[in-house]
């Protein structure tokens, strides 16, 4: 009897940088995580991925480098598995989504500007962003920094969205109201 041995297949392991879905910088090995890679498509730097956080919650990631040695005090067996692939598509939903969250706090700020905004706006900003301060009235020195700072923020995203000039000179005019306010202290 004639019995073939199958060389078994070597478990690979790679480093991966935790990034947000909509995040487009690069990974970085000097900063990363090692996992083993066991999926059927094989690994290459850039790679967005699927991993378990350290929450055991999936969290997305990208492939920093491919083959590394496993970190020191730890085993192969040790290590937590790549799950799968990140789809274009869940790249693009999320995408969709962090536009629409800038969209609608641009919208809350429009309205604290004084600036005409077409149907409702939310009471409370999406995760991620400042409350709108107020346009105008008086603070103390540290509270004028904060508020020009969210106006400032306001301001850049306008400009980033390609929103309407008035929009645009609006926010950044309350920015700098506030920081004149600051600089007084």
């Amino acid at each position: 009897m004639i019995f073939k041995f199958r060389k078994r297949a070597r478990t690979r392991v790679v480093l991966v940088s935790f990034r947000e879905l909509t995040s487009d910088k690069p990974a970085d090995a000097n900063h990363a995580y090692a996992y083993t890679w066991d999926l059927p498509a094989p690994p290459e730097v850039g790679t967005r991925v699927w991993v378990p956080g350290s929450d055991g919650r999936p969290a997305a990631a990208t492939i920093a480098a491919v083959d590394a040695p496993v970190p020191r005090g730890y085993t192969q067996a040790e290590l937590k598995a790549a799950t799968r692939l990140i789809t274009a598509q869940e790249i693009a939903e999320a995408n969709v989504k962090v536009v629409a969250d800038r969209d609608a706090w641009l919208d809350m700020a429009r309205r604290a500007a004084g600036l005409a905004v077409a149907g409702r706006t939310r009471t409370k900003p999406p995760s991620g962003f400042d409350p709108i301060p107020p346009a105008d009235g008086t603070a103390s020195a540290r509270k004028a920094g904060e508020y020009g700072r969210v106006w400032w923020r306001a301001f850049k995203q306008a400009e980033e969205a390609g929103r309407d000039a008035d929009e645009i000179s609006a926010y950044r005019a309350i920015a700098h109201r506030w920081y004149a306010i600051r600089d007084k202290g």
